[in-house]
């Protein structure tokens, strides 16, 4: 049996005795309620204008552009920098970014300015992969880190519940401008906690990503490619769905406050479904990771034609488990499989597969459009069932385990064409301690 070369790993104690670890999840969290919160007040200046719905699909858009448009490089930037100090840095630019627009508004600028908030957050969710989540991963340690990123998880779920909620009061008061104004509050609330995080060094390594071409998957980390294909798929044909809840909601009742009510039943399951894995540790994250994405795909198709709200809300609430399935072990099934020093760029990668979400809002709007809500969800759940069922096949080193990078098992004398082609490991130091050397005596 192995043991740490240097003294016990933070990962061997309880999450939150790790220091700096409640400091960086709290952060997260208003961080989260800050964008969320941002992009509801954009959604409801732009309703609030008489926008069309095309507008209002812009602001999703404009939210997610960013992570498909410069995920990918933003992971790869990632690597050659101080990821926590470059967190720092982008939390300070969007609270600055948001005062700029709380000023704007009570000037009474253009409502077109939302499209900037909209921006902002996409930046804002490109730092979350890229940034924060490999440091909340490394200050925890391989043990632990699933857990805190479910904790994270469960943080996000309820900045989703929560932010819209509270914003929407604010907006009441004081309208767009104090909604603003309370954001950017909140991002240097979040900067400030971030200064009292800190993490040890990690190994950078500085070997280029593959270039796109038809045999990719070949060069990903081992099992990556059903990770993000799974990603993809979600993305296109779930997430529109939950944009236009409260439109499918209108065969019941046009009570605004019910609709609410329908339309949280997702937060809901979600915040429930990723307590109860923060909780519960479960090992098999590859086939939750799995089973939430089909059980997900296939309540949205079940709620279009329940026949009554008490049914569809319940089965809102199931799809929210669903997510949470999918949610919660995302970035541990990534960060699992990348190697030590690479991890930011392998979530540049995630965040691209998650961009791919306007696509689908783009899809599901003109679908519904020419067939109607009711037929446009079904297809969309049908297409995206089957396509999972096509990626099965690339699934299998997650499902199974296999896709966890262990450098520590790789003999020191193993050369160097039976390790990974794409991602460069460290040589062992020549003067340190085998994998396997015994732990002292206690």
């Amino acid at each position: 049996m192995s043991c740490p070369r240097s003294g016990t790993h933070p990962s061997d104690r309880g999450l939150f005795r790790i220091s700096g670890m409640p400091t960086l999840l709290f952060s997260s969290f208003i961080g989260n309620f800050a964008l969320w919160g941002a992009l509801f007040i954009g959604v409801q200046s732009l309703n609030a204008s008489g926008a069309s719905v095309l507008a209002v699909q812009c602001t999703a858009i404009a939210s997610f552009a960013p992570l498909l448009l410069a995920g990918t490089l933003a992971g790869r930037l990632a690597e050659r920098l101080d990821r926590l100090g470059a967190l720092r840095v982008l939390v300070v630019l969007l609270a600055s970014g948001m005062a700029a627009l709380a000023l704007a508004t009570a000037l009474d600028a253009p409502v077109a300015v939302v499209y900037v908030a909209a921006l902002l957050g996409g930046l804002g969710q490109i730092g979350n992969l890229t940034l924060l989540r490999p440091v909340l991963y490394e200050l925890a340690g391989p043990h632990r880190g699933p857990t805190g990123l479910a904790m994270d998880a469960l943080g996000s779920s309820l900045a989703v519940c929560l932010g819209p909620l509270v914003m929407g009061f604010l907006m009441t008061v004081g309208g767009a401008t104090g909604g603003y104004a309370v954001i950017t509050v909140l991002f240097l609330a979040s900067r400030t906690a971030l200064a009292w995080v800190s993490v040890p060094p990690q190994p950078v390594d500085k070997a280029p990503l593959p270039a796109p071409t038809p045999r990719m998957s070949r060069r990903l980390p081992y099992g990556l490619s059903g990770i993000l294909g799974i990603t993809i798929v979600v993305n296109l044909f779930y997430f529109p769905f939950q944009a236009i809840i409260p439109v499918v909601g209108e065969r019941f009742t046009t009570v605004p406050s019910l609709l609410g009510v329908l339309a949280a039943g997702p937060g809901l399951g979600m915040v429930a479904g990723n307590t109860v894995i923060a909780l519960l540790r479960p090992r098999r994250l590859g086939a939750i990771y799995l089973v939430g994405s089909v059980l997900c795909l296939l309540s949205m198709v079940v709620a279009v034609h329940a026949p009554l709200f008490g049914l569809a809300f319940i089965v809102l609430v199931v799809a929210g488990l669903g997510v949470s399935g999918f949610s919660g072990s995302q970035a541990t099934l990534v960060l699992q499989a990348s190697p030590d020093g690479q991890r930011s760029r392998t979530m540049g990668l995630l965040s691209t597969a998650i961009g791919v979400m306007p696509i689908g809002t783009l899809l599901m709007g003109v679908a519904s459009t020419t067939v109607g809500i009711v037929a446009a969800v079904t297809i969309s759940g049908a297409v995206g069932v089957g396509t999972l069922v096509l990626c099965l096949p690339m699934c299998r080193p997650f499902l199974r385990g296999t896709h966890v990078h262990r450098p520590a098992e790789v003999p020191d004398a193993a050369p160097r064409a039976t390790r990974s082609r794409s991602f460069a490991d460290t040589p062992p130091a020549s003067d340190s301690p085998g994998p396997t050397a015994p732990c002292p005596a206690d």
